[in-house]
């Protein structure tokens, strides 16, 4: 097997075979039969390489097998362009994808046969459904609104407009030449300004047409300002949910700590931040009565009373009595 990786490692797992470098699967794919690396031929991008690819000759395969290949993110751009046919040199992949059995696709998504997501971490694109191997990371791409990289209108017409002949008649509709850029109407629409914070707003604007331009895009932050009428100043007078004892009712905090509420009237007095149910009693055990505490304070009085009353009525009788 010829290949530019180096410590290349396969195994067959089940009826999966991978081919792997360190802990990083490159290709893989599955096979019910012994697979023949005889002719087998693998170019990988070098470490200083400015964009990523990969491509695979002389693996054949069943014809329902499809491969999946991996390849590192470096442009951190959106996408790649595919090419399922055998090839010898990553070269054969243009550089607009525009050429035959060439398949720009967006990463992620999907486009025929073809799937390509990012994994760890969106470091690396996973790209499935391949049949033949080639495979190149690329921000240009014909279709992309932008006539760059090396667009000509002959060779996308969609992005540069149709070829024209040159001022002053003659000449050709050869790429290179002169063209007429397509034009594209901006279509913005903006979410609502979000809530004044720290002075400022914001809004997400997109262009329903996706034209890649920001010519007329409308501002998405402003200044602002607090209106003082929403400026609220609260004084916390109590703990939410608190409650306390205020003669014989009982009060708890509201849910802002503003006010007492009171929450019940207690018939026999409030003990630890609620009512007592527990009225007193007086009287010998097989005949007692019921009194609440204010009553029971009140009789103790008049007892009191009526007590000393008839001391001093007693003490006087007595008094006379010895006097005479």
């Amino acid at each position: 097997m010829n290949t530019t990786l180096s410590d290349l490692e396969i195994f067959k797992e089940n009826n999966t075979v991978k081919f792997k470098k360190g802990n990083n699967t490159i290709i893989e794919f599955n096979s019910d039969n012994p697979v023949n690396l005889a002719n087998l031929f693998i170019e990988k991008q070098s470490a200083n390489s400015t964009f990523s690819y990969i491509f695979i000759k002389g693996l054949i395969l069943s014809e329902n097998s499809k491969k999946t290949i991996y390849l590192e993110r470096i442009l951190n751009g959106t996408g790649l362009c595919i090419k399922d046919a055998d090839i010898s040199n990553i070269s054969e992949i243009s550089e607009t994808c525009t050429e035959v059995n060439e398949t720009w696709i967006a990463c992620p998504g999907s486009i025929g046969n073809f799937t390509c997501n990012l994994t760890s971490n969106n470091t690396i694109y996973k790209i499935s459904g391949l049949k033949h191997s080639g495979a190149r990371e690329q921000q240009v791409y014909c279709g992309d609104s932008m006539c760059n990289g090396g667009e000509t209108c002959s060779s996308c017409s969609a992005d540069c407009g149709q070829c024209l002949p040159p001022p002053g008649g003659g000449g050709g509709t050869t790429g290179g030449g002169f063209f007429a850029p397509p034009t594209c109407k901006e279509e913005w629409s903006c979410s609502e300004w979000s809530s004044c914070v720290d002075g400022k707003q914001i809004r997400t604007c997109t262009d329903s047409n996706k034209c890649k331009t920001t010519k007329n895009k409308p501002s998405e932050n402003q200044s602002c300002e607090i209106p003082k009428q929403e400026i609220k100043t609260e004084t916390k007078i109590c703990n939410p949910g608190e409650k306390k004892c205020s003669g014989n009712d009982t009060l708890e905090c509201n849910s802002d700590g503003s006010e007492w509420n009171l929450i019940q009237k207690c018939e026999y007095g409030c003990l630890n931040n609620g009512c007592n149910d527990k009225p007193k009693m007086i009287g010998p055990p097989t005949g007692f009565m019921i009194v609440s505490e204010t009553t029971l304070t009140l009789g103790v009085l008049i007892l009191m009373a009526i007590v000393v009353v008839a001391g001093g009525f007693f003490y006087k009788t007595r008094k006379k009595k010895f006097s005479k």
